[in-house]
């Protein structure tokens, strides 16, 4: 080899050997959030690819997400986030999905970016059991002509039969009440003592909207008036779980069927909710600052932007 083309190929060489062991340390991690769910069968539940960080920028992804055992549910929508440009995917439903996205307005800036949202899945319980939800293949570029060779860490997705339907009652005293229907597929019993306006929070527009009595949604926190003492009966299937989109100031949520920590809640970014909750004490006419979310009662959440709070049972129970 003649010494005019010795040192290039020296010099590609030893940058070869250079580049990846600068970027080797600050490999990303790819999760998914939550990294353990609940769901009966025919349910559907949201999840969230994330990307713990981007320390050379990222410039776009193509990730196949798979479902270990397919007889076990489907994957059967796919959402992104708004600095996802050209989101492409595969056919859905579907037990593997391969989804895409290019960062063309460099939304990211040039890197040093957490917890990045890839996509949220939705994805359905079919029989009962239990399958990873894993990432199989993947291809992420950074800004700067690389590609990153991250660490993935499997979910755990848990279908149940559904329970038998039961009945819970949410006391009512003399004027307003703040509660929230910890059942799914609600039907309710409503006493003569409850008026007619039932109001539920819009935290866009900062208003009360009023809300139909007989079609109360789970996960929701409402505001319910009473002329007197009395019993609302809500009978259905158990709230396991729930994911509320938070805008940032106060929003109302509910509670699931058991007594569940804020704290121990996951959002969408990381941190985004304070630990601190209210509930209104109707006999006291007074907000009380709790950590801790009980059935039928419905709360005042702040948000320091826009996230969402997935609210659930302990997976263990």
């Amino acid at each position: 080899m003649s010494l005019k083309y010795q040192k290039p190929i020296l010099l590609l060489v030893i940058l070869s050997l250079l580049i990846p062991c600068a970027f080797a340390a600050d490999e990303p991690v790819i999760t998914f959030l939550p990294g353990e769910f609940i769901l009966d069968v025919g349910d559907t539940a949201p999840i969230a690819v994330m990307m713990s960080a981007d320390p050379a920028g990222l410039s776009g992804f193509n990730v196949t997400v798979s479902l270990a055992e397919p007889s076990i549910g489907e994957i059967m929508a796919v959402s992104y986030p708004k600095w996802a440009d050209l989101p492409v995917n595969s056919s859905i439903p579907s037990d593997s999905l391969f989804v895409q996205g290019v960062d063309l307005r460099n939304s990211l800036g040039a890197g040093g970016v957490t917890n990045i949202l890839l996509c949220t899945l939705t994805v359905r319980g079919d029989i009962a059991g239990e399958t990873n939800l894993t990432i199989t293949t993947m291809k992420i570029d950074d800004d700067v002509g690389g590609r990153y060779v991250p660490e993935t860490t499997d979910a755990i997705m848990v279908v149940k039969n559904p329970p038998s339907v039961f009945s819970i009652d949410i006391p009512l005293a003399p004027g307003w009440n703040m509660i929230s229907i910890p059942v799914t597929n609600a039907e309710l019993t409503v006493p003569l003592e409850v008026m007619d306006g039932v109001y539920v929070y819009e935290p866009l527009e900062q208003i009360y909207v009023k809300a139909n009595i007989s079609a109360l949604e789970a996960g929701k926190g409402y505001w319910v008036s009473a002329t007197s003492h009395c019993t609302l009966t809500a009978s259905g299937n158990s709230l396991g779980n729930f994911v509320a989109s938070l805008r940032p100031g106060w929003n109302m949520i509910g509670a699931v069927c058991n007594d569940t920590s804020i704290a121990a809640s996951q959002t969408v970014p990381a941190d985004s909710v304070q630990n601190n909750v209210y509930s209104y004490n109707p006999l006291i006419q007074s907000y009380v600052s709790t950590t801790t979310l009980n059935p039928c009662s419905g709360y005042w959440v702040s948000a320091i932007e826009n996230c969402t709070l997935n609210v659930s049972t302990n997976i263990s129970e």
